[in-house]
């Protein structure tokens, strides 16, 4: 007969899912409801034609998300969302009053993917809906982060995070000459992850928004516009 510890070893190997060795994303039971309430700040925001991006509340009346998502508006911004299949108590609908694009954006690739969205009204700060502050100090290379959202063919997908590691500049610029300054570039666990569904979600570091996730760029790097640079710009438009 075999041991008892060697045979709950033996049950555990085998209910272990395959191809999650190595694997960077972190789903949690029950639709990612965990991960989703530990991430309060986070917004989907529901487009056009079936167009979304991701979002993250930055003042009871504000979020922020990536210029490029203008092209989906009219944007309803949802907060305190896990799953976005069915509508949640925790969900909080908000319309947007006004969209403030970086003046200096023409493209993705150009930096300044950043889009202030002022809504109708504010958020109500709970459990499953906080604010997330930004730093005015540039994120470091080496810096271990993450990027959470509901990834591509969000109607149907659950909220996930991934873990990503910050790139120095150097090594940046030598992966894509020419990148803006305002633009920082980081690299997954997995291939193809954090993909273009999460455009527009916060690069978090140390429980805060450092980047704005833009585009992806071969399999395991994508490139993430810098907030620090902006901070002036943002300031004018929340206060006016």
């Amino acid at each position: 007969m075999q041991h008892p510890q060697r045979l709950l070893l033996t049950v555990l190997l085998l209910a272990w899912p395959l191809g999650t060795a190595g694997h960077s994303w972190s789903r949690l039971d029950q639709g990612g409801r965990g991960l989703a309430q530990s991430r309060p700040y986070m917004a989907y925001l529901r487009g056009k034609d079936g167009g979304f991006c991701g979002g993250f509340l930055v003042a009871p009346g504000w979020v922020m998300t990536a210029a490029q998502c203008y092209s989906h508006s009219p944007l309803t911004v949802i907060l305190g969302a896990r799953d976005i299949q069915r509508e949640e108590e925790s969900w909080q609908q908000l319309q947007v009053q006004k969209y403030h694009c970086h003046p200096q954006y023409r493209r993705r690739e150009g930096g300044h993917d950043i889009l202030l969205l002022e809504l109708k009204g504010n958020a109500t700060t709970n459990d499953h809906v906080r604010t997330i502050s930004f730093p005015k100090m540039r994120v470091q290379g080496g810096a271990v982060c993450s990027i959470a959202g509901w990834g591509h063919g969000a109607r149907s997908a659950s909220f996930q995070e991934a873990k990503v590691t910050v790139s120095k500049q150097r090594v940046c610029l030598n992966i894509y000459p020419g990148l803006a300054d305002d633009v920082v570039c980081a690299t997954s666990g997995s291939d193809g992850v954090p993909d273009e569904g999460y455009t527009g979600s916060p690069l978090v570091c140390n429980n805060r928004a450092f980047g704005i996730y833009s585009y992806p760029y071969r399999q395991r790097i994508a490139f993430y516009t810098h907030i620090t640079p902006s901070i002036p710009w943002i300031n004018k438009v929340m206060r006016s």
